[in-house]
């Protein structure tokens, strides 16, 4: 997204410790360490705070891109399209550099034509720097033809360079001057750049092009955005994906667009598209919500917060989202709607392994002795069929520093949920004990 003249997103990962991290994904693509508030589910666990991300959060996706000039000059035809890659004041990432230019070079003259039918107008080259730090701790921020990445983050996930690279050289590419970035939607910005990621095959595993809890929508950019434009060229040409990244870069876009090129407005295009398995059940449940507030092609109506409040009052086992809709008074309102995909991801499985602390039949915890549960992020940007499905959740223990961990599976819509793994960590993430399931 632009903010300030910027396209933001970027990633912060998670290893073995995995849920330790307690990050939320945002639309944004950006990612940021979230603000933990307590939060306790309605029938979920007496004893045990649940942490949910409340605040603004960013996720898995390294991407950043301001509108500043960028010179398109003609260079030679043997020129390499990295022209420099700095790693000076981060020298650790010797060998992440030296896969960053040859990635660049490789990848950006694809990247270009798959953009644009003429490319000689676009950048021909840019820069990659390392940073010890980035943008609110984004994976990467571009600025221009300038591509900075989080050398920090990038040295604890190196497998997620490629995917976080070829979104930012997108970004290069798509060239979008910094004066019409009013007349550009974020959320398109956003999800070209995943579009070309998923075009040239890069997912490595995660950010799939899928609507999920952490993006449910296309107005929330990134893999949602990515993942409707791969529908809208599968079923339209690849043509329609490169005529709307010229209207974007002139600032002459709006949503007859889609009409025009296709034929198919925007809402009905977008309700194809929900008919897919790209669009999971959990997006399903947001889009209703979206409905019945009486949003249209992603804007809300004047009243959106009026009826939001009403909408819960109707909803059983909702004080808990009252309270953060409350909390979070002044807040965007996808925040709040965000907030919701949440609750509903996680809350059937909260409530199992909350029933297992309760009869004290969680491996490594007696009865009474959970203090503290938060989720797990790293199962929202899994790729696959809604089932199997798992979660993941960290659990603390009053004055015990190491976290306990479990992951919960279900097989199938009519099975019930069970306990898959169950492990503790020291303080500093390393596994030190695996519990037997029963």
């Amino acid at each position: 997204m632009f903010i300030s003249g910027k396209s933001l997103s970027g990633g912060q990962g998670e290893g073995e410790r995995g849920v330790a991290h307690r990050e939320a994904v945002d639309l944004n693509c950006r990612t940021t360490p979230v603000h933990r508030q307590s939060r306790r589910f309605p029938n979920v666990m007496n004893t045990t705070e649940f942490f949910f991300p409340v605040a603004v959060a960013v996720c898995l996706c390294g991407c950043a891109s301001s509108r500043s000039a960028v010179s398109t000059k003609s260079v030679g035809a043997d020129a390499p399209s990295v022209r420099k890659v700095d790693y000076g004041r981060t020298p650790e990432v010797k060998e992440l550099a030296e896969r960053a230019r040859q990635l660049g070079n490789e990848v950006y003259p694809r990247v270009l034509a798959l953009l644009a039918d003429d490319a000689s107008k676009l950048p021909q080259q840019f820069d990659i720097v390392f940073k010890k730090r980035t943008w609110r701790g984004m994976g990467g921020v571009t600025l221009g033809a300038r591509i900075r990445l989080n050398a920090g983050w990038l040295a604890n996930n190196p497998a997620s360079l490629d995917a976080i690279l070829i979104h930012e050289m997108a970004h290069v590419a798509q060239h979008y001057k910094w004066y019409r970035w009013f007349k550009t939607p974020g959320y398109w910005t956003e999800g070209i750049a995943d579009y070309v990621r998923y075009k040239l095959g890069y997912t490595n595993g995660w950010r799939c092009p899928q609507c999920s809890v952490a993006f449910p929508h296309y107005t929330y950019g990134c893999a949602c955005a990515g993942a409707f434009l791969l529908f809208v060229d599968a079923t339209s040409g690849s043509n329609v994906f490169r005529q709307l990244n010229t209207e974007l870069r002139r600032g002459s876009y709006s949503e007859k667009f889609f009409a025009k090129t296709t034929g198919q407005g925007l809402a009905e295009l977008w309700a194809q598209f929900q008919k897919t398995t790209a669009f999971t059940p959990v997006a399903a449940e947001v889009n209703k919500l979206y409905n019945v507030l009486g949003y249209s092609n992603g804007k809300p109506p004047r009243d959106v917060r009026v009826r939001f409040k009403a909408y819960l009052k109707q909803q059983p086992e909702t004080n808990d989202l009252l309270e953060a809709a409350r909390e979070m008074k002044g807040k965007p309102l996808k925040d709040v709607l965000r907030f919701y995909a949440f609750i509903r991801y996680f809350d059937e499985a909260a409530k199992f392994l909350g029933s297992l602390g309760e009869k004290g039949q969680l491996p490594g915890l007696a009865r009474g002795e959970l203090s503290e549960t938060w989720p797990g992020m790293s199962d929202l940007e899994s790729c696959g069929e809604p089932y199997p499905m798992s979660r993941t959740f960290s659990c603390m223990k009053n004055g015990d520093p190491s976290a306990y961990h479990y992951i919960v599976v279900r097989e199938s819509k009519d099975s019930s949920w069970k306990l898959q793994r169950a492990w503790r960590t020291s303080s500093d993430g390393r596994i030190i004990e695996e519990f037997p399931v029963p």
